[in-house]
């Protein structure tokens, strides 16, 4: 028994030993995919950090994190198929069957980006149950969208001019589209929080339970 449970402290130290240089290593290459906006076609800021994503995952050894990229792919691809009519850039994004590449792939890297920033705060939930993972990544999420969204807007030029006449939100004036795609905007966070919670997706930065023997 003394030797299970010196093998189970190994295996917990292991799995926190590198959280915090993790958490350095992908907020610095979120900084550097946003810089990258003001230098290339965002289209292919955002393919390329798809891509990457998936390396990142294998070099960093969090392969249960691709369940949560699969997740963000499919939802970005309900959501882009859905309201593909309403996207009409200012400028010349490519597409792929049909689809948006700059929505499409924006949607998908930005969610699961969305999600590793909030599971790597998810240990400072006391007692964490389903509503309070809920309102911890909808409380994160929220705020990071409407800063994307004005960052986009203003420092980077990217403007949606199909859905242009629509009012854009109040004080930042951005998001311009109507009230039901706003909505669906809005939602897109919850809805994955919840979809990761019912599926019980692991969070590979929240300390592990120690199974009973």
């Amino acid at each position: 028994m003394k030797k299970v449970n010196k093998v189970q402290k190994l295996v917990e130290y292991e799995f926190h030993k590198w959280r915090r240089q993790l958490f350095v290593i992908d907020k610095v290459l979120m900084v550097l995919a946003i810089l990258a906006f003001g230098f290339f076609r965002a289209d292919y800021v955002v393919m390329v950090a798809y891509v990457f994503s998936l390396i990142h995952l294998a070099v960093t050894k969090r392969l249960s994190l691709l369940y949560h990229f699969i997740l963000s792919s499919a939802m970005a691809v309900v959501l882009v198929y859905v309201i593909q009519d309403e996207y009409g850039y200012n400028h010349d994004y490519a597409t792929v069957f049909g689809l948006n590449t700059f929505s499409l792939f924006g949607w998908a890297s930005g969610l699961f980006a969305m999600y590793i920033i909030y599971s790597h705060f998810e240990h400072v939930l006391k007692k964490p149950n389903t509503l309070k993972r809920f309102l911890l990544f909808t409380g994160m999420y929220w705020p990071i969208l409407i800063v994307a969204e004005t960052i986009g807007y203003y420092t980077f030029n990217i403007h949606n001019v199909a859905t242009a006449a629509y009012a854009g939100l109040p004080l930042c004036q951005c998001m311009h589209a109507p009230w039901w795609m706003q909505l669906a905007y809005f939602s897109m966070g919850p809805l994955y929080i919840l979809f990761a919670m019912v599926l019980k997706l692991e969070n590979p930065h929240s300390k592990p339970k120690r199974s009973s023997l």
